[in-house]
């Protein structure tokens, strides 16, 4: 079947389409972790914080996009570690924020846009790719490692 879909890359034009989309991500996080993360303000995220992140040269948002409308969206930073005497320098793509539309998911369209963020990853002589997913999240860390990504690091946490 012919995905119904496309993958471009993300233009101011794109801001106000993607807020609903970032918007959904919170609530899921706000959801599982309310004493975490707190209720954004309305215009969140600002819009200069989207165009410095679509205007880079460091980072990058791929959209996915059908008849039109914006349907998913994944945000890219590019990072330069220097080496430390225990670490080597390394050059690696932070998968920051992702999300695709409830009513598409399943559809192929995290995949295509995990493509499109590892293209624009080894464009950018990146080595890796890196991300964060919340414990909670199973259906995304499904489809991560259904991309290739395999756990790195445990991190726990305590309140006190």
């Amino acid at each position: 079947m012919t995905p119904t879909f496309k993958i471009r890359i993300a233009t101011n034009s794109d801001i106000e389409s993607l807020r609903p989309l970032w918007r959904s991500v919170d609530d899921l996080h706000r959801a599982a972790l309310p004493d975490s993360f707190q209720t954004p303000p309305d215009n969140w995220p600002a819009p200069e914080i989207v165009e410095s992140l679509i205007a880079g040269p460091d980072s990058e948002i791929y959209v996915a996009e059908s008849e039109g409308v914006v349907i998913g969206f994944v945000t890219l930073l590019l990072h330069r570690r220097a080496e430390t005497p225990i670490r080597p320098a390394r050059i690696f793509v932070e998968v920051d924020n992702m999300s695709v539309d409830h009513a598409r998911r399943r559809q192929g369209i995290g995949q295509a846009l995990m493509a499109a963020a590892k293209d624009w990853a080894k464009a950018q002589g990146a080595q890796g790719m890196d991300l964060n997913v919340y414990a909670f999240n199973d259906p995304a860390s499904r489809l991560y490692e259904m991309c290739g990504f395999a756990p790195m690091l445990h991190r726990l946490t305590k309140e006190i």
